[in-house]
């Protein structure tokens, strides 16, 4: 893997360009509109359209084979060799890449103020945390050796370990410190940025797209203690896998 794979592999960047938005109507389609024309007569405002004016009774099937067709649709629906767990890694994906971002730059930054003057009727004293760039490891496990290592699905599951990583995030602080005058300027301290602080360990779903399984290693997934006929979706906690079922709901 190369050096720019592995960086894209190890962060994401949550920006969304105007590019990845799409028209709902292309270019030159025409407006419907409905206007009452001058030269309409009485007759045509006050004609009725019967309900089956306009529509054909056709079997569209006539002369097909219908039980062919119900075998192609069964071939096209499981081509994807992933459909059945592929609505799992898409949601786990868009967790990863979209949401948390999301969350951390809702409350970015974190603000503290102590000191109330109530002659001034303000915080004299302010305390600025601010969240940079977000980065995800692999996962990994350290030994009593102190060592770090790659860690596999199937090592999880035999060693009973939760498959999971660390996520980091650069830290920006500041203290703001008011004068006690009005035309005074206040004092602003900054600390030196803190990089890659670890945040917490987040589960990693088996074959998404921060899973070593999904990337190209030239390793077979047999070579690495994986069944070739798995396609993930879930979860390894304490050596157990775990599934999110999904429901569909009404709103």
């Amino acid at each position: 893997m190369s050096s720019a794979e592995k960086s894209e592999y190890n962060s994401f960047n949550s920006s969304v360009t105007d590019d990845l938005l799409t028209p709902l109507r292309e270019k030159g389609e025409v407006d419907i509109s409905f206007d009452n024309k001058a030269d309409s007569s009485v007759e045509e405002k006050n004609e009725i359209p019967s309900l089956d004016q306009g529509f054909e009774e056709k079997d569209v099937f006539d002369g097909e084979n219908l039980r062919n067709l119900s075998w192609k649709i069964f071939d096209n629906y499981f081509s994807n060799t992933n459909r059945l767990t592929q609505h799992h890694l898409d949601s786990y994906n868009h967790f990863i890449n979209f949401t948390i971002p999301k969350i951390i730059k809702d409350y970015n930054p974190i603000v503290v103020k102590t000191n109330y003057n109530k002659n001034r009727n303000k915080f004299m004293d302010e305390y600025h945390i601010n969240f940079g760039d977000i980065y995800l490891g692999k996962p990994g496990i350290k030994e009593n050796d102190g060592k770090t290592k790659m860690l596999y699905p199937s090592e999880s599951r035999w060693r009973n370990l939760t498959y999971s990583a660390e996520l980091y995030l650069d830290v920006y602080q500041k203290s703001i410190k008011h004068s006690d005058t009005a035309t005074g300027q206040p004092t602003v301290k900054e600390y030196a940025p803190m990089k890659k602080v670890s945040l917490r360990t987040i589960p990693i779903m088996v074959k998404s797209q921060y899973c070593p399984l999904s990337a190209n290693t030239g390793r077979s997934q047999s070579e690495l203690g994986e069944c070739e006929y798995d396609k993930g979706g879930y979860f390894i906690v304490k050596g157990s896998e775990k599934v999110l079922i999904s429901q569909e709901r009404k709103l």
